[in-house]
């Protein structure tokens, strides 16, 4: 299913379709509990993609879902989706791509700024990487506004880069 995802996402990039794929990997996994089946964060990674890609109005809400759907899944002790910062800059993506919100890069800030205190309470799995700065940096390109704070908050990647985080 995921190589079939994989399809969809470079051919029509259907997010409708994709989702439709998912929720029968689910059903069959349901049916014969195969763990090949078992719901997992690449698959929901590259239901984000699909997302970002679409550029729809909605891409944000439906990424949100995705997102809720994910941490509904680990705490029902599916350990294989658990959102990890690759997957907050997944949903970054959407939410900058997104025509739906006006003060992206405020937004993507906020959840930065909660996957770093996540991580620095202990979260290791939410540790802060590029593509998530990288995605946060993007919302404010896309804005045309936000330069000063771009600029910080390239200095605070830089600085937690030097300190091994």
């Amino acid at each position: 299913y995921a190589a079939t995802l994989n399809v969809v996402a470079k051919a029509d990039g259907s997010y409708t379709t994709a989702n439709q794929l998912v929720q029968r990997m689910n059903e069959l996994y349901h049916e014969t509990g195969a763990n090949d089946l078992s719901p997992n964060s690449y698959v929901f990674c590259q239901l984000f993609q699909i997302l970002a890609k679409s550029k729809t109005p909605k891409a944000v809400l439906k990424g949100k879902e995705l997102l809720f759907e994910m941490k509904r899944l680990h705490d029902e002790g599916f350990s294989n989706v658990r959102p990890d910062a690759t997957t907050y800059s997944h949903w970054l993506n959407c939410l900058t791509k997104s025509t739906l919100i006006d003060n992206t890069p405020e937004i993507a800030t906020r959840i930065l700024e909660d996957v770093e205190e996540a991580f620095a309470a202990g979260e290791n799995f939410l540790k802060p990487n590029r593509l998530l700065y990288s995605a946060v940096l993007q919302a404010y390109a896309k804005s045309g506004k936000g330069g000063e704070a771009a600029a910080t908050l390239l200095d605070r990647m830089n600085q937690d880069y030097l300190t091994g985080n």
